[in-house]
């Protein structure tokens, strides 16, 4: 029931507000709906008052009133709009989050069938610095495509152990095609416990024996044996961490550089697999190279050991 200026009452009046009520209400967002409501109410109480009093005090009061019921709507607005529109802005980053990691996964399945595909000569060359921002890892490619290969599969030599995990971006990597118009893409697969898989692209494609190369720093790698002595270097031919067989790999060198002033520099392979040869270098670094001429192992691991005396 609406009342009406004459005292009576207007039964058909009540239906039409009510649907105004709704209309406009009902729609707005809870902390406005409160302002709304409370200013309404402040700016009816402040027009009744007003009608009472003829001085310009009562302007003043209800132009206080009215600015003050504005300011109550704006900071409730303020501090409404901006907490939905950020928690719109999270809920869409998560949902792209999920969708690139879905994507990661399906490019890492499909392109990690790549052996049949190639078959290469690999020569590794682990050079390990005096200190931590030294170890650097230089690989050498000589890729035979069957018949034709736009994609090389790579996982970094990285340390995986240890408090914090080299990213991406601290490899540095470097590629490089010799003799050959071959243009190349590096992208970052996977960042994971088992280390960073990364995906080359060639551009175009290779038709015949291509050799190329990949350079790339290996934070934190040597720590341990700088520290202690002694560590261990696993490695796989494949990419999928020893769960498939090394069928693409004919011959695989891996050279190991020692720093200057490195006493009791060694290294052995853990399965006697392969043969090794000991030299020096004019720069005084020691360098142990390993040979495999028939790679069938699907996992390669080092022992090295080494002081750093005075």
């Amino acid at each position: 029931m609406v009342r009406t200026e004459d005292g009576g009452s207007s039964p058909s009046a009540a239906p039409e507000r009510s649907a105004e009520r709704t209309t406009v209400e009902s729609l707005l967002p809870n902390p406005v709906r409160e302002a709304w409501t409370v200013g309404t109410a402040v700016v009816a109480v402040a027009s009744g008052a007003a009608q009472l009093v003829v001085s310009g005090t009562g302007r003043v009061l209800l132009a206080a009133l009215f600015l003050g019921t504005l300011a109550f709507l704006g900071i409730r607005l303020w501090r409404l709009y901006p907490a939905e529109r950020l928690a719109r802005l999270t809920d869409d980053l998560h949902a792209r989050e999920y969708e690139i990691r879905r994507y990661r996964n399906a490019v890492e399945r499909i392109v990690d069938r790549q052996f049949p595909l190639f078959e290469e000569r690999v020569e590794i060359t682990v050079a390990i610095g005096a200190a931590s921002g030294d170890d650097v890892v230089t690989e050498r490619h000589w890729t035979t495509p069957k018949p034709y290969l736009v994609y090389r599969l790579i996982r970094p030599i990285t340390a995986v152990h240890g408090q914090v995990l080299p990213s991406y971006e601290e490899l540095r990597l470097a590629c490089e095609v010799h003799g050959e118009d071959v243009g190349l893409a590096i992208l970052p697969v996977s960042e994971t416990l088992d280390g960073i898989l990364v995906l080359i692209l060639f551009q175009p494609g290779l038709r015949e024996e291509t050799e190329w190369s990949l350079r790339y720093r290996a934070p934190r790698l040597w720590d341990p044996l700088r520290a202690e002595g002694y560590d261990h270097l696993g490695w796989t031919p494949s990419t999928r961490d020893g769960r498939g067989a090394a069928t693409a790999i004919t011959h695989l060198t891996v050279h190991f550089l020692f720093p200057p002033g490195a006493r009791g520099a060694g290294v052995w392979e853990r399965h006697d697999l392969g043969n090794q040869i000991t030299g020096n270098l004019p720069s005084e670094q020691r360098r142990v190279t390993w040979v495999d001429d028939a790679p069938s192992a699907t996992r390669y691991d080092w022992e090295l050991v080494m002081s750093m005396g005075d």
